[in-house]
Formats: structure tokens, C-alpha cells, sequence
């Protein structure tokens, strides 16, 4: 429904927080699994999401995580891969989402930005032509 995305830049380090909002538009509940196109040299500080009316806070653990991507057909999964590009960030969001609900989901994260010839770079995934199918 919606990506809100608030960065705050000191030197070369940012501090990026997005608020992305979600709906189930299918007919039943379901649980769902979070991807984000994480930057290479980012790395995530917090991560939670709002279901039937309460925030959780996500709980990151050093085992490897689950990368299977969710879909049905090999198309839509070649989008979405390129899309989350070479170093994503998956969760499974372990609470159902109810039909016609939302669910919002709050990602922070900091990088550490190039620096070249007195210029620093950021950049922020937002090309959803892949996924919106």
C-alpha cells in the first residue's frame, strides 16, 4: 500500500529507516515472509512489524536464514530476485495476516556510504517495476 523512507546522513554513515504497509487481499489468512534488497555494506539494527493491532520486534539470530523465495511460478520468482538483488534481508513473519488486513512492517538499518573526490553517495532500492506484477 505504501514505503515511507527517512534517512538520516553523518559523514559517511546513514541511518535508513523504511515503514512499508501491506495487505493480505487474498481470502484467507496467511503468514507471510519479508524481503528487502539490503545493500551490501548495510547491515540491519531492527526490524519490526505490526499485526492485529500490536508491534513485535523481530529477533535476528548468527543461523543462516531462510532464502527460498515465496511465489508460484519461475517468473515471478526471477523478478523478485532481481528485484532483492545479490545480499537481501528475509524474515518470516510468524503471525498470520488475517484477510483484508495489514500488516506494517519497519525496517532500520545503517551503511556506511562510498566516499569519492568530496562527494558522498547514497542510494535506496525504490524500482518496483519488478515486483508490482
Amino acid at each position: 500500500l505504501s514505503s515511507d523512507v527517512t534517512v538520516s546522513v553523518e559523514n559517511q554513515v546513514a541511518v535508513v529507516t523504511t515503514r512499508e504497509i501491506f495487505r493480505n487481499n487474498r481470502d484467507i489468512s496467511t503468514k507471510i515472509k519479508y524481503g528487502f534488497p539490503m545493500p551490501e555494506d548495510g547491515s540491519a539494527t531492527e526490524l519490526k512489524f505490526y499485526v492485529d493491532k500490536q508491534w513485535y520486534l523481530a529477533k535476528f539470530s548468527p543461523t543462516p536464514q531462510d532464502t527460498t523465495l515465496p511465489g508460484s511460478g519461475e517468473e515471478t520468482d526471477a523478478n523478485l530476485k532481481q528485484y532483492l538483488g545479490e545480499t537481501p534481508l528475509y524474515y518470516n513473519i510468524a503471525h498470520e495476516v488475517k484477510s483484508g488486513d495489514s500488516v506494517i512492517v519497519e525496517l532500520t538499518y545503517v551503511q556506511l556510504l562510498p566516499y569519492s573526490f568530496g562527494k558522498v553517495n547514497f542510494f535506496f532500492p525504490n524500482d518496483y517495476r519488478f515486483i508490482q506484477t
